[in-house]
């Protein structure tokens, strides 16, 4: 995710953007998670 990283370098806070990158991602997971289960 290079606009995470990008953003996370320009602030200097690497944790921060580690931790909002892996809870984007695990939002988009739960959100095809929950596509999935009303589709079927």
């Amino acid at each position: 995710m290079p606009r995470c990283a990008e953003a996370g370098l320009h602030i200097g806070l690497i944790p921060a953007y580690i931790l909002t990158c892996y809870l984007k991602g695990f939002n988009v997971y739960v959100a095809k998670y929950r596509i999935r289960f009303i589709c079927h």
